[in-house]
């Protein structure tokens, strides 16, 4: 009888040792994110495109910082397009939302001639919004309107599926 509980009480033993080390690595995964939280990293892209302008537009979505957007404006031939004004529109019918109105501002200033002058004229084409709250995820209708001149502005839009940015 002595001769088959020592045997038992190592399978024992054994099987506790096992147990603590699943155990231990359970306990390990709680500093893993969900994945979830690693894909709100991923910055959002969007184009939309019409005759005579298109816009590139770029959401960053940082946990700590509040998410910015930058709007690149091009002409039918994707040159730079200068802008007096650019105001993004967002409605998400389907959710009731009615459109959100979110006036951008020039990111960058013109100046020189040659390349400089070429390099200035692409900052002046980007527009930046600092503060871009998506509150649900969904498709939504995405109207860019830039006021080119005083008599002057084209409008380009798409409905386009956005996550939601807090």
């Amino acid at each position: 009888m002595r001769a088959a509980a020592r045997p038992l009480a190592l399978s024992i033993a054994f099987e506790f040792v096992i147990a603590l080390m699943i155990l231990a690595l359970v306990a390990l995964w709680r500093f893993t994110p969900p994945p979830r939280t690693l894909a709100i990293d991923a910055p959002v892209s969007v184009h939309i495109h019409g005759e005579k302008a298109m816009a590139q537009i770029e959401i960053e979505r940082a946990k700590q910082q509040s998410p910015r957007t930058s709007v690149l404006l091009l002409d039918g031939a994707f040159q730079p397009l200068a802008a007096k004004e650019v105001t993004l529109v967002l409605a998400n019918p389907a959710a009731g939302i009615e459109p959100i109105r979110m006036i951008a501002v020039r990111s960058g200033a013109s100046g020189g001639g040659g390349a400089a002058s070429t390099a200035a004229s692409a900052a002046t084409s980007t527009w930046r919004i600092d503060d871009l709250r998506i509150p649900v995820a969904g498709r939504w209708n995405l109207r860019v309107e830039i006021l080119i001149s005083d008599f002057e502005k084209r409008i380009i839009e798409d409905t386009v599926t956005l996550p939601r940015v807090p």
